[in-house]
């Protein structure tokens, strides 16, 4: 009887044991699953953020050839250029309006606006085919008639490749900044077209 009662009693902490080693893992397994599907749904995994992004931007793309492709003969086929071209303006949004902010408060007193837009537009610089281009710009304008315009130009023939142009208003000069871009190199570019505008306004004044 006791050696029967042994048995049993090895018997059952064996059991016990083989219990809790499938019952932990079928945890482990649950927390690798919970933790996979939270990691998919946060915004660190760049590269599934960036297909979302990508995703609605293809909607819109399309939606906005519907409606503006006939008054520049756009092909729906572009709308995968353009939601790369909006993608890659996201990534500049920070950087172009900080430097513009910094230009409104320290040369114009918080007197000028920033406006952001995305388009398209009629090209007219060599660098492109002269042809209907998709823009993405950042604007600072003051005094009604002055402004910087800074513009990141695709073309439909030219799939995810970019340049950046910034312009003075007044004076329509056009600056090419290499892409992508440098820091300083865009501040000077900034800082050229702003004294462009400047200058023809004293021209004009004096005039």
């Amino acid at each position: 009887m006791l050696i029967e009662l042994k048995l049993d009693m090895q018997s059952g902490t064996g059991y016990s044991m083989y219990a809790k080693l499938i019952n932990l893992i079928g945890d482990l397994l649950e927390l690798i699953k919970v933790k996979r599907d939270k990691r998919l749904t946060t915004k660190d995994v760049a590269w599934i953020d960036q297909a979302r992004k990508l995703q609605v931007y293809l909607e819109e793309a399309t939606e906005f050839i519907d409606r503006s492709g006939e008054d520049f003969c756009l092909s729906t086929g572009d709308a995968l250029a353009i939601a790369y071209l909006w993608l890659e303006a996201d990534g500049l949004d920070a950087l172009i309006c900080s430097f513009l902010e910094d230009l409104n408060i320290g040369l114009l007193d918080s007197n000028g606006e920033i406006e952001v837009t995305r388009g398209v537009s009629l090209n007219t610089e060599d660098s492109i085919e002269q042809d209907s281009v998709y823009d993405c710009s950042w604007s600072l304008l003051w005094n009604h008639q002055l402004g910087i315009k800074i513009s990141l130009i695709t073309a439909p023939t030219s799939f995810r490749s970019y340049e950046i142009n910034v312009t003075s208003k007044k004076a329509r000069t056009g600056i090419h900044v290499s892409y992508p871009v440098e820091d300083a190199e865009i501040k000077e570019a900034i800082i050229s077209a702003y004294l462009s505008d400047s200058a023809q306004q004293t021209v004009n004044n004096d005039g």
